[in-house]
Order: structure tokens, then C-alpha cells, then sequence
């Protein structure tokens, strides 16, 4: 017997030739460093609570938590997932706030029963085609990672080429800040939110891919006004607006953000307002 599963066993009172009949898991801030591929027998499980400990990964055998409707991994060290988590797929929270994920598997398009997934304060520099399939989530939890974009796959009916699913199409909320993400999907505009309270749906937080165009054609024309009035050659305009404005033009809140966002994209086709170069 591994000292992880008798540690265990302690912690639980239950012996492992009992685990199968556990019905609640509450193992949080107990210290736990592994977990032993026995847990596969939480297999009856509803609620696995691990949260608060300092597990770094998971063994391929949770897959066996079939059962489970919630599972709370948050303030671990994870920073990879296994395959296994396909078969989380009667889970309707799944908690991983403020672990080190770098990356999620293809496993996470299993997770098609969750209604709530958490997972802010990790690393992810980007999301798999397989995020598509949390069809069923209303609210999705992605503040403070590192991404930069959305996967296609997410607008679901709205022009994603390799959907697994129907995409976010059921989210109400979804907590984007904290990324440097600018450009969401159309359909996905309303639906991010600040997680305190402040309704950024009707405040234009993130802008729509339709008005991507406007804004890259006003970038155009912003390095031909510095080209002019710095007398150089467009290349060298080019490096000057990279080296000096990139904020500007691609920081959320930034102040070429805001301006752009206050003055210039209203929506509104019938008016265009100019923006001054001196305003940024």
C-alpha cells in the first residue's frame, strides 16, 4: 500500500475497499501532495472537495469521478490536466481557480453538463477547439490568465469551422478580465461581464469581430499620419507607432481603447466621429 492512498484512508476513516460507497469527498486544506490511482473507486461520489491542498497533478483515473456533480480543485498547484477529465461529464461545477494551468486537454469537451466552470487565476496562454463543447455552461470564469483570443469554436452557430458542440451559446456570464483579449465574437459581446456587479454588456467592454475592420483600417491610417508628420519612410512610421502606441492600440483600457471606445465605435453607421491625434 503507497503512503499516499493510507494517508488517505486517514484522512477519509474509510478503508479503500469502502471508497466505492463514499458518497461526499471533503478533503480541503489537508495538505495533500498526490493522489493515488485508487481514486478512481470515488466512482459514487457527488461532491469531491480538494481544494486548498498542493496536488501539482491528477492521475489519469479520475475519470472514474463519474458521478460527481461537484468537483472543487481550487487553490491547488495543478499545471496540466489528464485526459481523464472527459469523464466528468455529470459534473455541474467544476472549480479551478488559482491553480498554474498552462494548457487544458481535449478531455475538457466532456465537461458538457457543467453549468459553472471556474477558471481564473491560472496561466493559459490559449484555449483547445474542445471549450466548444461546454454547451451547457452559463457561467465560465476565465479572469487573469493569459489569453489573448477566443477559440472559434466558442460562437458555436456563429461561424465556428470545427464546433464539437453548440458552443457558449447558453452562457450569461463570462468573466473575461485580466487577459488581453479585445475582439470577441459578435454573439459573445453581451454576455462578459465584470465579476463585480457592473453589467459591461451594455458598455461595450470587448469589441465585436464585425467592427474589427474599422479599427485595423483606423491603425492604417494612424501610421500614415505619423509617416507624414515625421517625414519617414512608412516602414519606419510603422516601427515608430509599434515602439510607441502599442498599448493604444491593443491594451483593454488602455487610453487608445477608451478614446476609441467613447468617440469613435457608437455603432451607429450613420455617424463617424473623428478622433484627433492629439487625443491619444
Amino acid at each position: 500500500m503507497s503512503s499516499h492512498l493510507a494517508r488517505l484512508e486517514e484522512l477519509l476513516d474509510c478503508k479503500f475497499d469502502d471508497w466505492n460507497s463514499l458518497q461526499n469527498i471533503h478533503l480541503a486544506f489537508r495538505g495533500i501532495t498526490e493522489l493515488p490511482p485508487e481514486v478512481s473507486s470515488w466512482s459514487a461520489a457527488t461532491t469531491i472537495d480538494l481544494g486548498g491542498n498542493r496536488l501539482t497533478s491528477l492521475p489519469e483515473t479520475v475519470s472514474g469521478w463519474s458521478a460527481a456533480t461537484y468537483i472543487n480543485l481550487r487553490g491547488n498547484q495543478l499545471t496540466d490536466l489528464p485526459d481523464g477529465v472527459s469523464g466528468w461529464s455529470a459534473t455541474v461545477t467544476i472549480n479551478l481557480d488559482g491553480n498554474r494551468l498552462t494548457c487544458l486537454p481535449d478531455g475538457v469537451s466532456g465537461w458538457s453538463a457543467a453549468t459553472r466552470i471556474w477558471l481564473s487565476d491560472n496561466q493559459l496562454a490559449s484555449l483547445p477547439i474542445a471549450v466548444g463543447g461546454w454547451s451547457a455552461a452559463m457561467t465560465i470564469d476565465l479572469r487573469s490568465n493569459r489569453l489573448t483570443c477566443l477559440p472559434e469554436t466558442v460562437a458555436g452557430f456563429a461561424g465556428a469551422r470545427e464546433s464539437p458542440a453548440n458552443g457558449w451559446r447558453a452562457a450569461r456570464y463570462i468573466y473575461l478580465d485580466g487577459n488581453s483579449i479585445l475582439f470577441v465574437d459578435d454573439d459573445l459581446c453581451e454576455k462578459c461581464r465584470s465579476p463585480f456587479g457592473y453589467d459591461y454588456g451594455t458598455d461595450d467592454k470587448y469589441f465585436s469581430l464585425q467592427n474589427k475592420k474599422k479599427i485595423q483600417e483606423r491603425y492604417v491610417r494612424k501610421i500614415q499620419k505619423i509617416y507624414r508628420q515625421h517625414q519617414e519612410r512608412r516602414k519606419a512610421a510603422a516601427v515608430v507607432i509599434q515602439r510607441h502606441y502599442k498599448n493604444y492600440f491593443y491594451r483593454v483600457g488602455g487610453p487608445w481603447y477608451t478614446t476609441v471606445k467613447e468617440q469613435y465605435l457608437q455603432f451607429n453607421n450613420t455617424k463617424v466621429v473623428q478622433v484627433s491625434f492629439r487625443d491619444v
